[in-house]
């Protein structure tokens, strides 16, 4: 716990966010995203690990594609530590937030 609380230990980064339209995810994202879109959304996040900042490995981090309520939820598909969603925006309009978590208790470990 002290390792932890020290920040030596299950501390985590985010070090690039990008979401784009799935056609070409190379181009700048639109300023806005109209129903029936496909979309991709990536986020690199790091864990530090003895000492140095290291690709964050997980199989539970999720996606939610919110506006009141979660219209899209889903777990991301992990690639060294980049994590990524497709998903179509769903017909309904409005004004949406992307929102990732990761709650996983087996990863404060208390030594």
């Amino acid at each position: 716990m002290s390792r932890w609380c020290f920040k030596l230990s299950g501390v985590l980064r985010v070090t690039n966010v990008h979401h784009s339209l799935a056609a070409d995810p190379k181009i700048p994202p639109p300023p806005f995203y109209t129903v029936k879109d496909d979309v991709i959304y990536t986020i690199e996040i790091e864990e530090f690990k003895d000492g140095k900042w290291v690709p964050f490995h997980a199989s539970d981090v999720q996606l939610d594609f919110v506006r009141i309520d979660p219209f899209v939820r889903m777990t991301m598909v992990s690639k060294k530590g980049k994590f990524e969603a497709k998903f179509t925006i769903p017909d309904v309009y409005g004004v949406y937030q992307f929102k990732v978590s990761f709650f996983n208790l087996s990863f404060f470990t208390v030594y």
